[in-house]
């Protein structure tokens, strides 16, 4: 059957229901391997009937030895090249041997197509065959966001508000969550942002504005509204923060009265909850004193914040000391020591 046929085919099934699935199993059907579907945020959309069931568990098992970072930074750098020809990563890093081909919409990143080498060998796939699957899948997403389809959350936003609303509190409940939740690369640099009004709640018409602004900067991986901030995560690997006084955004937080605190960087995500306590804090201080700056970072009014808590009546100070020092006074406490 040519490629002509297929294509018709497939534009049938675009306009019935259940249309990303079908396409799913079509597209196997003559690529001769399983296939997942994944959007822009990394969310699975649909999976073949032929997908390996336990790629799952394979893709756990090939985290040992760091092997799924590897394979992680490996995708996300080939995803954001220019590079539109389908590419390979070899089993030894990813647990299965599988192509990843990225779906283009106006030459804009929608998702990409993940197939697992089962039956045929990968290399020997007939290349424009799978380039019609690319963009078979671009067309469904677009469809689908035309019809008002609503999007999945995506991965990191979820797993953010729940590393927030202490949802995941332990380190064993964070490795799980990160291992079965999301299949996007590690960053090797983060900072939290938060972006408070002055108002002090952030609506989410306000929200939803600020983020056209954000969603052009390609390290912001994350933006969620929490108890009435806006939280960002950025990737700051191999460049810093994107926010400035001189940014468009600069401009729109000066215009509507935001106040931003930026925390240092930091590599371990199980600290997400204490930087951004950092970036919270750095926050109040652009609301107590407004500045014609009206981003802060955290390192800026470290000392001041420290000098403002050292006599309060409360806690806070536990804050500021490190977690083994408490530990061991614990351990003291306990023994008599």
């Amino acid at each position: 059957m040519d490629i002509n046929t297929i294509r018709d085919q497939m534009m049938t099934i675009l306009e019935g229901p259940d249309r990303i699935n079908r396409l799913a199993d079509l597209s196997e059907q003559y690529l001769g391997n399983g296939l997942f579907f994944m959007d822009a945020s990394w969310n699975v959309m649909a999976a073949s009937k032929g997908a390996a069931k336990d790629d799952l568990l394979v893709r756990l098992n090939s985290r040992k030895d760091t092997e799924f970072r590897k394979y992680s930074i490996e995708v996300t750098k080939a995803i954001e090249s220019g590079r539109l020809e389908p590419f390979i990563i070899k089993g030894k890093t990813v647990g299965r041997t599988r192509l990843i081909a990225k779906a283009l919409w106006d030459d804009r990143y929608v998702g990409h197509v993940t197939i697992l080498e089962q039956k045929i060998p990968l290399a020997k796939l007939d290349l424009a065959l799978v380039r019609l699957v690319q963009q078979m899948l671009a067309l469904v997403i677009q469809l689908d966001k035309a019809a008002g389809f609503p999007e999945q959350e995506r991965p990191w936003s979820s797993f953010v508000r729940h590393m927030l609303s202490g949802r995941i509190s332990t380190r064993a409940e964070f490795e799980l969550r990160l291992q079965t939740n999301t299949t996007l690369y590690l960053p090797e640099k983060i900072r939290v942002v938060c972006i408070q009004s002055r108002s002090n709640n952030i609506d989410h018409h306000t929200f939803h504005r600020m983020e056209t602004f954000l969603l052009h900067y390609q390290n912001i991986i994350s933006c969620i509204l929490f108890e009435g901030n806006a939280v960002l995560l950025c990737d700051v690997s191999e460049k810093d923060m994107p926010l400035s006084i001189n940014s468009p955004f600069g401009n729109f937080a000066l215009q509507n009265s935001l106040c931003i605190g930026v925390s240092s960087s930091f590599s371990d995500l199980f600290e997400i909850p204490g930087f951004y306590h950092d970036a919270q804090r750095a926050s109040l201080f652009v609301r107590r004193w407004y500045v014609q700056c009206p981003i802060q970072t955290y390192d800026s009014c470290k000392l001041n914040d420290l000098l403002m808590n050292v006599r309060s009546p409360t806690k806070s100070l536990h804050y500021y000391v490190a977690e083994g020092i408490w530990n061991m006074l614990a351990e003291d406490d306990k023994k008599g020591g």
